[in-house]
């Protein structure tokens, strides 16, 4: 067989239906599972070379890992702030792209983050009865109280709360992950007075966002707090 024929084979093989690229990436941003992430104010882009850095790393298959591109040069230095645990590639990716603003597009050789419309959410769809709220309604608090705490270090100690009750033994499974939207800019933190007892994490959360005027959905495996208008 010549090599103009074993090229011929080769291109056609390449254009036959099956796995392609893309497919491969969405199995990849399912596959990779990070054990935790923490990013606290970190600029987008920074934020977005961890995630790469990472998907080498915990690539089984030769270490390649995701691309992930940022083609929205002005929200490079947008902040994050994200903690999650157990979580895949592609939950991590979705929940950054959420929280600075940007929409996550899965192309043919990479992941890339672009400028949002500029159209905002409404409304936010809780999926139903998902296993996140299942888990948090079953994790029932004794007592938590609260004097001026502010929104984010509340939210902080119930998520901790959610790991220290959670017996699951399995610590990337452990607890639940609370994911907690930006306030729009100029808009303070504000803060959360409140004493309850025996009461299920959900509960205690539904109080803490109402006295913050956040509300509360159950999205891609997490519960996520975002500021109403």
């Amino acid at each position: 067989m010549n090599a103009r024929l074993l090229l011929i084979i080769g291109l056609i093989a390449c254009l036959l239906p099956g796995k392609g690229i893309t497919q491969d990436a969405r199995l990849k941003l399912q596959s990779i599972v990070l054990p935790s992430v923490e990013l606290n104010e970190v600029p987008l882009k920074e934020a977005l070379d961890y995630f790469q850095s990472r998907s080498r790393e915990l690539d089984t298959e030769g270490s390649i890992g995701v691309n992930i591109l940022l083609n929205a040069g002005d929200v490079s230095d947008k902040k994050v702030t994200l903690k999650l645990t157990g979580v895949s590639l592609g939950q991590a990716l979705w929940f950054t792209g959420e929280v600075s603003g940007t929409k996550v597009v899965v192309e043919p050789h990479a992941v890339t983050f672009v400028a949002n419309s500029g159209l905002q959410q409404a409304t936010r769809q809780s999926e139903p009865r998902s296993a996140v709220v299942a888990k948090a309604s079953g994790l029932i608090l004794t007592g938590v109280e609260f004097a001026e705490t502010p929104f984010t270090d509340a939210v902080d100690l119930l998520r901790s709360y959610a790991f220290e009750l959670d017996p699951e033994t399995d610590l990337l499974k452990k607890g639940i992950n609370i994911v907690v939207m930006p306030l729009p800019e100029g808009r303070e933190e504000p803060t959360v007075t409140l004493k309850m007892n025996q009461v299920p994490i959900t509960v205690m959360l539904k109080y803490v966002c109402d006295l913050a005027n956040y509300g509360y959905s159950a999205e891609n495996g997490a519960v996520v707090l975002y500021p109403k208008p």
